[in-house]
């Protein structure tokens, strides 16, 4: 998980924000960082909103957010049949904002300028790579 900063050592020290390296962050973190943030960076197993609440953003507004790139979508067997057994405890209403259109549709709403993210799932060393490249090739950084 990385909310506004790098997870690694690949990217630049001098982001500032989560990174979820040692534990995942709370609601409360997410919306300290989120509300302040020039620039989302999300790398996660799944998609965002099995992260983070989409009632956590829809309350947020975020009009300094110019860009929300979204690498997630990185399905794992395990991960895959943990989010079923959480899925069957959601309203199919929540669920359906996990649609990838949904969560930009939501993100712009609450006043994010751009989303970039995966419509498909991935796995984590590509999505890994993609988020390296964009931050050294100055695209991020």
């Amino acid at each position: 998980v990385t909310i506004g900063g790098p997870a690694s050592n690949d990217f630049d020290a001098g982001w500032q924000g989560l990174t979820g390296k040692d534990r995942i962050p709370s609601s409360r973190e997410v919306q300290s960082v989120l509300g302040e943030a020039s620039l989302l960076l999300y790398l996660g197993v799944g998609p965002l909103f099995t992260t983070i609440s989409p009632q956590l953003v829809a309350s947020l507004k975020v009009p300094q957010l110019q860009l929300a790139v979204l690498l997630d979508r990185c399905e794992t067997a395990e991960a895959q049949r943990r989010q079923s057994k959480l899925d069957t405890l959601e309203l199919p209403e929540l669920l359906s904002l996990r649609e990838a259109w949904a969560t930009a549709a939501l993100l712009s709403l609450r006043g994010a300028n751009a989303v970039l993210l995966n419509q498909w799932a991935t796995d984590q060393a590509t999505n890994h790579t993609i988020a390296v490249g964009l931050v050294k090739d100055g695209v991020l950084g």
